[in-house]
C-alpha cells in the first residue's frame, strides 16, 4: 500500500472512531443522567419487571414487550446514570460495528474485490448519510441500534450462515415487532433454516423474561403488549388492559400509513384509509416490477438460482427495510437510522462504473433533504415542519430513493447473471479490477 493510501486509510478510520466517540460524549441522555427522552421509560420497565408490576401502566408509557425490559433490568444495578452511560456506549460501539462490518458485507454482496481502504470509505459514506438519525438515537437513549445491529448481522449472514441470520432476526423481532416482515420474505425465498431459526430463537427470547418475573406474568405482559399493537392497527377493540400505543394518526409519525390515516380516517373511516395505503403500496410494487422486467430479472418466481444471488438478496432485504419504514403504522424520524444498510449498498454503487449513478445520487439527495428540511427548532419554520410531518414527506422521499436505488442495483445483478461464464457480457470492473466470475 502506498503512503498516500495508508494515510487515507488511517484518516478514514480515525474519522469513523472519533465521530462515534463525539456522539457518545455529547449525548443528552448521558449528560442528563438518564432523565431525558424515552430512556426513563425503559429503566422504569426494567424495575417493574423485576418487581412483578405491570409494564404497560398508562402513566408509564412503555409499549414494548417484556424482552427489552429484561435487558434494562440487567442494567438496573448501575443506577439510572450508569445505565444511560452503558446504553450510550453500546449504541456508539454498535454504530461503529454496523458501518464497518456492514460495509464489508455490502462489498461482498456486490462481488467487489475488497481492500481495507475501500471498506473504510464505504463505511464513511454510510455513516455520513446516517449521521443525523444516529445522533438522535444516541442523544435520546433509544433502542433503535438494538434492532439495526441484528439486522446488519442477518443481512451479512443470510447467504452463508442462515441459522445465525435467523437468530439475529428473532432477537430483533423481540425489540421491534415490525421486523417480522422479513419472515414471509424468507419463506417466499425458501430459506427454511433461517425461518426455523427465527421462530425458535424468537420464542426463546420471548420466554426469557419469565426467568425474572415468572411464566404467567410474562404471558400477561405479552398479552397486554400485543393487544395494544392490535388496537393500533385496528384489529382489537378498545381495552383498558392494553399497551398505550399511540393512535395510527399519531402526529409525530411520518409514515405514509399515518399520513393517509390523518387525511382520511375522520371523514371516511379506517377501511377506506387502509385501502388507499394498500393502493399506494401496490403502485410501488408495480413500479418495482417494471424495473425488474426492464433489467430482465424475475421479481417473484425466481427459483433456487435466484436465492443464491447475493446482489439480489441484498437489494431485496434493504428494500424490505425501506418498506417497513415507509408503511409502518408508526415511524418517527430517528427510525430512519435503519436505512444504514441501504446507504452502504448505495455507497458501493456510487463507486461502481456502468451503474446509473446520477439517479442514485439524486435519490440520496432527495431523502437527505426530506429528513432534515424544513429545519426544525427555528420559529419561522415551525408551521412548515409540522405540515411536512403531517403529509409524511420523508417517507414519500424514501420511495423515490428506493426506486432509484433498485434501478441502480439491478444493473450489477444483471451483469453477474450475464457473466462470461454464461456467455453474456464482460464482468463489471471496480477501480480498474475485474470482478471474478462466480463460476470460477
Amino acid at each position: 500500500m502506498s503512503t498516500i493510501r495508508r494515510w487515507r486509510l488511517i484518516l478514514a478510520h480515525l474519522t469513523l472512531v472519533m465521530t462515534c466517540i463525539v456522539m457518545l460524549i455529547t449525548s443528552r441522555s448521558v449528560a442528563g443522567g438518564g432523565t431525558t427522552g424515552d430512556f426513563p421509560l425503559f429503566v422504569q420497565a426494567g424495575h417493574a419487571l423485576i418487581a412483578g408490576e405491570p409494564l404497560h401502566a398508562a402513566d408509564r408509557g412503555y409499549i414494548y414487550g417484556p424482552f427489552p425490559a429484561l435487558l434494562f433490568a440487567v442494567l438496573s444495578p448501575l443506577g439510572r446514570a450508569g445505565a444511560a452511560w452503558a446504553l450510550a456506549v453500546f449504541n456508539a460501539a454498535a454504530l461503529w460495528f454496523c458501518v464497518t462490518f456492514g460495509a464489508r458485507a455490502a462489498l461482498r454482496a456486490f462481488a467487489i474485490r475488497r481492500d481495507a481502504l475501500l471498506d473504510a470509505e464505504v463505511a464513511l459514506i454510510g455513516l455520513l448519510l446516517s449521521l443525523d438519525k444516529a445522533r438522535s438515537v444516541i442523544n435520546g437513549g433509544q433502542t433503535d441500534l438494538l434492532v439495526l445491529l441484528p439486522l446488519v448481522l442477518a443481512l451479512a449472514w443470510n447467504g452463508t450462515r442462515p441459522t445465525g441470520a435467523g437468530v439475529a432476526l428473532g432477537f430483533a423481532a423481540n425489540i421491534k415487532y415490525t421486523t417480522l416482515v422479513l419472515f414471509p420474505y424468507l419463506a417466499w425465498r425458501r430459506q427454511w433454516r433461517a425461518c426455523a431459526a427465527m421462530i425458535v430463537s424468537g420464542l426463546g427470547f420471548a420466554l426469557a423474561p419469565a426467568l425474572a418475573c415468572g411464566w404467567q406474568q410474562n404471558l400477561d405482559h405479552w398479552r397486554t403488549s400485543l393487544t395494544g399493537l392490535g388496537r393500533l392497527i385496528g384489529a382489537e377493540p378498545p381495552s383498558a388492559n392494553a399497551a398505550p400505543f399511540g393512535a395510527i394518526t399519531f402526529e409525530q409519525s411520518i409514515s405514509i400509513t399515518s399520513a393517509v390515516s390523518r387525511w382520511l380516517i375522520q371523514d371516511w373511516g379506517r377501511p377506506v384509509s387502509g385501502l388507499v395505503v394498500i393502493a399506494v403500496a401496490l403502485a410501488v410494487l408495480g413500479a418495482c416490477s417494471l424495473l425488474y422486467r426492464h433489467h430482465r430479472i424475475p421479481m417473484l418466481m425466481r427459483g433456487k438460482a435466484g436465492l443464491d444471488e447475493p446482489v439480489l438478496r441484498y437489494i431485496e432485504w434493504t428494500g424490505l427495510i425501506a418498506a417497513l419504514l415507509a408503511f409502518s403504522p408508526q415511524t418517527q424520524g430517528r427510525h430512519f437510522v435503519m436505512l444504514l444498510p441501504l446507504y452502504l449498498g448505495a455507497g458501493v454503487m456510487l463507486r461502481k462504473p456502468r451503474v446509473p449513478r446520477p439517479m442514485l445520487f439524486l435519490g440520496l439527495v432527495v431523502i437527505q433533504a426530506g429528513l432534515i428540511l424544513p429545519p426544525a427548532g427555528l420559529a419561522n419554520y415551525e408551521h412548515a415542519v409540522q405540515s411536512w410531518r403531517t403529509i409524511g414527506g420523508a417517507s414519500w422521499c424514501l420511495l423515490i430513493l428506493f426506486l432509484c436505488y433498485l434501478n441502480a442495483g439491478l444493473r450489477p445483478a444483471r451483469a453477474v447473471r450475464d457473466s462470461p461464464g454464461e456467455g453474456g457480457a464482460p464482468p463489471f470492473t471496480f477501480a480498474g479490477t475485474a470482478v471474478p466470475d462466480r463460476g470460477s
